[in-house]
């Protein structure tokens, strides 16, 4: 099995109902709360949506739609929380699609194969090329929407994860060779900036009241931000004199018995002509 698609196996983590009750409670609670008189609510990077209670929210007479990149794990969703018509859809948030990171691995793979010695700068000289070309074909199909068709969209734990893949690729190399170069990493999160910013972009534009972002303030016990989700969270901080701005601390215990555990920022932007009664 190529390297990537094993990374992706890992990423399906199928006991978050067990795991996620607390947080999913806390953060459903605060949707709720939220949503009033609105009837079309967005989950982007929905999954199987361990941390939204679906069948919570559906009692309050909202039409549900789930935007994610896996249409399996959405109907996972839909089938664990015995919910009805609700919308599934297709969406990739960054434009890079499965082959452009099977053939990123495989070529990595081949070069350090292929060589007796391992050239580290080569192979960061590699990856960066690679993921340039992949960067700049991903930018030129920014993520669409739609225009207003939903009252209050939810983008939760996600932003930590739409350019997530390339890092890990890259790690499994970087740790079997002890590679201390960071011009990879570098190159990652300078693109973390600008995918966060359209897929924001493309969120507010789609809804009519409020969007509700959720990501990895820290992980606690630790001093280092989350990639990704530190570019989400200063981005709607730029954002939020535009809005009437709420945030909320939650506490996501991701996988207890290993002890990682999120101080999880929430940030409600509300469009401030928005209805009185949302």
């Amino acid at each position: 099995m190529n390297i990537y698609d094993r990374l992706r196996e890992l990423k399906n983590i199928k006991d978050g109902y067990l795991r996620w009750k607390d947080y999913r409670e806390e953060l459903t609670e605060y949707i709720i709360s939220s949503i009033g008189y609105s009837k079309r609510l967005a989950i982007y990077g929905a999954g199987r949506c361990a941390d939204i209670d679906l069948a919570a929210l559906q009692k309050h007479n909202v039409k549900i739609t789930l935007l994610d990149n896996d249409i399996s794990a959405m109907k996972d969703a839909v089938e664990f929380y015995n919910v009805k018509n609700v919308d599934i859809i297709y969406k990739d948030f960054l434009g890079i699609d499965d082959e452009s990171y099977r053939m990123y691995s495989d070529e990595l793979n081949y070069i350090i194969n292929v060589n007796s010695t391992v050239d580290i700068s080569k192979l960061a000289e590699s990856a960066i090329f690679m993921l340039n070309g992949m960067y700049e074909s991903a930018f030129l199909n920014t993520p669409q929407f739609g225009e207003g068709i939903y009252d209050v969209s939810v983008c939760a734990g996600v932003c930590s994860q739409i350019n997530n893949m390339a890092a890990w690729i890259w790690d499994v190399f970087a740790k079997s060779f002890n590679i201390k170069d960071e011009s990879v990493y570098r190159l990652i999160s300078e693109n973390n900036n600008k995918a966060v910013k359209v897929f924001h972009d493309a969120i507010l534009k789609s809804v009519n009241d409020s969007a509700i972002f959720v990501n990895e303030w820290l992980r606690c016990g630790m001093d280092s931000y989350v990639e990704g989700a530190y570019q989400a969270i200063s981005d709607i901080v730029s954002r939020k004199n535009m809005y009437d701005y709420n945030e909320e601390i939650l506490y996501w215990k991701f996988d207890e018995p290993n002890n990682v555990k999120y101080k999880m920022l929430l940030q409600h932007l509300k469009k401030k002509n928005r209805r009185s009664d949302i």
